[in-house]
């Protein structure tokens, strides 16, 4: 009599079992990235998405959506880039130094943010354009090496379809982004819905809309409870200790010179989109090199901005540590002194205040 396997040794019946527990692990995972994908259809209000960021060191950004959709008040200047900008140069000073030489009005808004991302610039330039087709220029940040990452805000401000076409090739933040896309959209699509319940606003409220002429220059306390200090001054060694790290930690191009366009495509893709809407608008783009203090006389990649529009070099500030707060940011001092100074190199170029095309 032929003795009987059990089922323990069934080389059948473990088949059976092995190609049904995989059946059961693909279909669990086609269900959950069909759940991720039906998030993205979710509706939400981009306000919310924006709202998000109100709790971190990006809190500036809210304010930065109230400036562009809720407030009318006409925007000649728009300044776009790093806590640098922010830092050093005053929007409301400049627009007074502007209109005093020029005998009319002039509304210079900064809106930089920190942390470098040429996407996030991108995500800011094309909101803007969109409410304000006033804008005459656009003066976008230059440091010493453009930031081969994007930035850590994309996922949550850019919208759907710019998350889901952002290169993936040398990337090293797409897969976070994709990732995070499901999450951000249910909270959007519930904050829209319940607004109050997540402590959201569906519309500015008057009475914590912050104006249309924010100063960022001052010293403030940040949301986290961090005071930023604009207003001391430091030794040279305190400053230098702080720029040093900043100086030394740029590398030069890791890849062939063939595969530049590759290792540099978050920088050079989001510029070339920037350049875009900026020429559909008729908007001028200008840059503003703030530089590290003690840094190199030239920021490395000048060249590659100076086909979109002049490059405005203020490296004169970066051997006298009186006008840094640290090593990167410049204080009051520093900051008064290139709001004069970037008035003055303004009104060289007026053809950047008007209309690019205008008679």
């Amino acid at each position: 009599m032929a003795e009987k396997l059990s089922p323990a040794t069934n080389p059948e019946a473990d088949e059976t079992a092995s190609l049904h527990g995989s059946l059961v692990i693909v279909a669990a995972l086609v269900t959950f990235l069909a759940l991720c994908a039906l998030t993205l259809l979710l509706p939400g209000n981009p306000y919310v998405r924006y709202q998000q960021l109100g709790s971190t060191i990006h809190f500036r950004t809210v304010w930065a959506y109230e400036r562009i959709v809720f407030d009318k008040t006409p925007i000649d200047v728009a300044l776009i880039g790093n806590s640098r900008l922010g830092a050093g140069v005053s929007g409301p000073e400049l627009s007074q130094g502007l209109a005093s030489r020029l005998g009319r009005p002039v509304h210079v808004v900064n809106f930089s943010m920190p942390q470098d991302g040429r996407n996030t610039h991108y995500v800011l330039t094309k909101l803007l354009l969109a409410h304000h087709s006033e804008v005459k220029l656009i003066l976008v940040d230059i440091i010493e090496q453009s930031a081969r990452k994007g930035h850590p805000a994309f996922r949550n401000l850019a919208d759907t379809n710019d998350v889901l076409t952002a290169p993936a090739l040398i990337n090293f933040g797409y897969v976070d982004d994709l990732g995070y896309l499901p999450y951000r959209q249910m909270l959007t699509f519930a904050g829209t819905r319940y607004p109050a319940l997540f402590g959201f606003r569906t519309s500015v409220d008057p009475a914590q809309y912050l104006g249309p002429d924010m100063e960022t220059t001052t010293s403030f306390t940040q949301v986290t409870g961090a005071r930023i200090d604009r207003d001391t001054i430091h030794s040279r060694d305190e400053i230098e200790a702080g720029a040093a790290p900043i100086r030394n930690g740029q590398t030069p191009p890791v890849l062939p010179r063939f595969l530049h366009d590759e290792e540099f495509v978050m920088p050079e893709l989001y510029m070339d989109k920037i350049a875009a809407l900026a020429k559909a608008k008729r908007t001028n783009i200008a840059f503003l090199y703030l530089p590290v203090f003690g840094a190199e006389p030239v920021a490395a990649d000048w060249k590659f901005y100076e086909k979109y529009g002049p490059v405005l070099d203020a490296r004169f500030l970066r051997t006298d540590h009186r006008q840094y707060s640290d090593g990167a940011h410049l204080n009051r001092i520093g900051a008064q002194r290139v709001d004069a100074w970037l008035a003055a190199e303004l009104l060289k170029a007026p053809q950047l205040l008007e209309k690019r095309g205008a008679p």
